[in-house]
């Protein structure tokens, strides 16, 4: 795996990881309000697992991975403020 890095690195690429750090919060934010906007019932969908799976199809990630780390997200968001 070392070598896989460094063989990166040393073509100028940038491994990173995290949902901020690929960018994918505006992805999974446009999403939510994208499910939530036409909800007909008026519930939360940021909490229904079909949402997350469609989420995870989208940025390429697991879908109860990308979730939690939404939510961990929130969690430093909201600490942080």
């Amino acid at each position: 795996m070392k070598e896989l890095f460094e063989a990166a690195e040393n073509k100028g690429l940038k491994v990173v990881f995290g949902l901020e750090a690929q960018g994918h919060i505006p992805t999974i934010e446009s999403e939510l309000k994208r499910w939530n906007d036409n909800n007909p019932y008026g519930n939360d969908m940021t909490y229904c697992k079909a949402v997350w799976e469609g989420i995870g199809k989208k940025i390429g990630w697991c879908s109860f991975t990308a979730a939690l780390s939404y939510f961990e997200y929130l969690n430093k968001k909201q600490d942080d403020s």
